[in-house]
């Protein structure tokens, strides 16, 4: 009670918001109209959603779709998709706004949220969906409104039930975005009434089906007519929602057999005859490959599935029960299509009671080299109570039992796997992937998604997931495919992809430092290092990455400052200098490091910090950068030159200025840059023209002459390169290559330089 009468306060409260100025306008009938709709459109709401809103706004939402169901002409939908404007609409929300109203029918709802949520992606901020009793005079206005419980107490025969539903998403300005958005909805509207309309002609239709099995089902084929005839029965007990039906017919015989579809025959959603649920190559198609080769065969049915998703109900792929057509003389002459969706009852229900896939499963069981009483045997029991309940349809019995006793040895010895189905029509792909419960996590459904659709050139169409006592836990996903370019994959090859994205990273980096260092040394590294990475250095970096920082920490010291590391990433471009800074035991101030990286003429794209949890709490600062204009580097000869570099800059034993650049861009080791910053104090002390930093940009953009200035002074003033005389002559050489070289130079300051 405390809460209804919290509830009906807010109400109160929102009633007395009303706007002074738009209740003037209205009649004594119309203002006690609007209080009767503002309680009856929130009678559902949940009590969290109504305080978190003002009551002002609620009224604002109530008020607006009051006035937009004014009029209505019967079995009409009123829809609009719009921003709201305080002055226009009375009221305000950062959101787009969606209303309908329509004749209460089932679906309506959930095909509207499931679209928005699952289709479009779209976040629903609000929701409201009553059903309300209304009463219209013969030209649609509205003359009461009342709950609908209400009316059907007092049985009010003039007083319709319809569905109200307000709907707040993200936020939309394109007006063509919301154009779009109210032509889907318009479709889907349509679709849920077509669907309701054919619901009962439908089960007609599946009556005629039974009988006509019942008829012709004798002979060698009579199980499976018997099979097909308790299916259909099974349907109609609540275990299908049957959403559209339509009838094709064969004419002609042998390969020149031509199918033609019967125009007037759909129902529900297939009453346009131009509407098809199977796509091919090229897009909708008429009849597809799989039911032209059903039509060929003997068996009077066939279950699959429909490659286009419904707008009723459920945003998911609908299912297809095709069902031969026969002659009076028990020749097939055409297809019955039925298209829904198996409903929840029929997910819960025991295979072992589902009219032919109990006869699949008994047989699996049957060819299991296990009794059924025994261990294994009741584990196969229950692998195939919860196997996927389409697949159970789809699977052969050959590949079922295969994937059984499969799955049965992963339960014995947990392990990532993957059990793939490749559609014989190339539309999908199936993959069970189950892996060890552990293991079970979001990123890693990502990863084995991306191997899945990377393999076989496809996109994601669905994923189930199963978490469950069971020591396993189970992914199933659906892989669109298009016909003609789906490879030939190897699962063998496939599944050793699975399990190295499913390999725990300390596991990785266990078999890394074994196979690295031996078994004695890599298990004792291990045993070291296994708790010191963080998880965000795992998420980072892969386990091989690990080995060579670990090459980095066996020589840390506390009295040590800091060591380098100069890398490039397995799929880095030739351009990605990579460099991680290793401190035993503080976190280095960016202001501290970022002078000396500049200063070797890269660009600092980003830099991520990782403690080390060991007890002196290091840290690694890892530095990702490119060179400018994406020049090449040749990583192996740049790792040489930089770390001692860096080295020496840190301890203060060489400048931090721009010349240290040479060492990436000219090749130069630190020795060697030494002499071209002497020469420049030099020159400077001179009195010449040219700062520093003038010098410095005009030999690192000008790197081949600098190392040619460079092997001149060598020559020219150390001894040991030989003789005078050829000294001289190799020393003319040079310069005549140098003058060559100055004349490609930007600017007369480099050429004096």
């Amino acid at each position: 009670m405390k809460q209804l009468k919290t509830q009906a306060s807010i109400l109160d409260q929102v009633k007395a918001s009303a706007r002074p100025k738009f209740i003037k306008g209205l009649k004594t009938s119309e203002k006690a109209d609007l209080e009767r709709f503002i309680s009856s459109f929130f009678v559902a709401a949940s009590l969290e959603d109504l305080k978190e809103t003002e009551p002002k706004k609620l009224f604002g939402m109530a008020c607006s779709m009051w006035k937009f169901g004014e009029r209505r002409k019967p079995a009409t939908p009123l829809f609009r998709v719009f921003n709201p404007d305080v002055g226009k609409d009375g009221f305000k929300t950062s959101h787009t706004v969606i209303q309908i109203i329509n004749d209460d029918m089932p679906f309506l709802v959930d095909s509207i949220a499931g679209f928005l949520s699952n289709i479009r992606g779209d976040r629903i901020h609000v929701m409201h969906h009553p059903v309300l009793a209304v009463k219209r005079d013969k030209t649609g206005r509205r003359l009461k409104t009342e709950k609908e419980l209400e009316i059907k107490s007092r049985a009010d025969k003039g007083a319709g039930a319809e569905s109200y539903i307000y709907v707040e998403i993200d936020a939309k300005s394109d007006e063509k975005v919301l154009k779009a958005l109210e032509k889907d909805i318009r479709k889907i509207l349509q679709d849920v009434r077509d669907a309701v309309a054919g619901w009962k002609p439908i089960l007609a239709k599946a009556d005629e089906v039974i009988a006509e099995l019942e008829k012709h089902g004798r002979g060698k084929n009579k199980h499976f007519f018997d099979e097909a005839k308790a299916f259909m029965t099974w349907l109609k007990h609540d275990n299908f929602t049957f959403l559209g039906y339509r009838e094709y017919t064969l004419k002609g015989d042998g390969m020149a057999t031509a199918i033609d579809q019967d125009q007037t025959s759909g129902l529900g959603i297939l009453t346009d005859p131009n509407r098809h649920v199977m796509r091919g190559a090229h897009g909708p198609t008429l009849v597809a490959a799989e039911i032209a080769d059903f039509l060929r065969n003997e068996r009077p049915m066939l279950i699959t599935k429909a490659n286009t998703r419904t707008t009723v109900h459920r945003p998911v792929h609908m299912d297809y029960i095709s069902v031969k057509k026969y002659d009076e003389n028990g020749k097939a002459i055409g297809e019955r299509q039925f298209v829904g969706l198996f409903t929840s009852k029929s997910y819960l229900a025991s295979p072992r009671d589902i009219p032919i896939l109990r006869k699949k499963v008994a047989n699996v069981q049957r060819r299991a080299p296990h009794s059924a009483t025994s261990h294994a045997g009741k584990a196969i029991t229950h692998i195939l109570e919860t196997f996927p309940r389409d697949e159970l349809f789809l699977t052969s019995e050959r590949q079922l039992l295969k994937t059984t006793l499969g799955i049965l040895h992963l339960l014995e010895r947990p392990r990532p796997r993957a059990f793939v189905r490749e559609d014989r029509y190339e539309r999908y792909v199936s993959a069970i992937v189950y892996v060890p419960k552990d293991s079970y996590h979001s990123g890693l459904r990502q990863k084995i998604e991306k191997t899945l659709c990377d393999a076989y050139r496809g996109e994601i169409s669905v994923y189930y997931a199963l978490l469950s006592e069971d020591v396993l836990a189970r992914w199933h996903f659906i892989i669109r495919t298009k016909p003609g370019q789906v490879p030939r994959v190897d699962h063998g090859d496939l599944n050793r992809k699975i399990e190295e994205a499913a390999k725990p990273w300390v596991e990785g980096l266990r078999e890394e430092l074994v196979a690295a260092f031996g078994e004695a040394k890599g298990l004792a590294l291990f045993e070291k290092y296994r708790t010191i990475f963080s998880a965000s250095y795992m998420e980072a970096f892969g386990p091989r990455q690990a080995i060579t920082d670990i090459s980095y920490l066996q020589n840390f010291d506390v009295s040590q400052d800091v060591s380098f590391e100069v890398f490039r990433g397995p799929k880095d471009p030739d351009y990605v200098v990579r460099l991680n800074i290793y401190h035993p035991s503080r976190l280095i101030a960016l202001s501290e490091c970022l002078p000396m990286l500049e200063n070797l003429g890269v660009k600092i794209i980003r830099e991520n910090s990782y403690e080390l949890l060991t007890e002196d709490r290091g840290w690694i600062h890892a530095f990702y950068m490119e060179t400018p204009n994406h020049r090449a580097v040749n990583i192996v000869a740049t790792e040489k030159l930089v770390e001692p570099l860096l080295d020496k800059v840190w301890k203060g034993e060489v400048e931090n200025d721009a010349f240290n650049a040479l060492a990436i861009h000219g090749g130069l080791p630190c020795q060697d840059i030494v002499i071209f910053r002497a020469y420049a104090k030099y020159l400077n002390q001179l009195g010449l023209p040219f700062s520093q930093a003038l010098i410095e940009d005009c030999l690192v953009g000008t790197p081949g002459l600098a190392r040619r200035l460079l092997k001149l002074f060598y020559i020219l003033f150390e001894p040991d390169k030989g003789a005078k005389e050829d000294r001289e002559k190799r020393a003319k050489n040079i310069i005549r290559e140098i003058h060559g070289m100055l004349n490609h130079v930007k600017s007369l300051d480099q050429d004096r330089i």
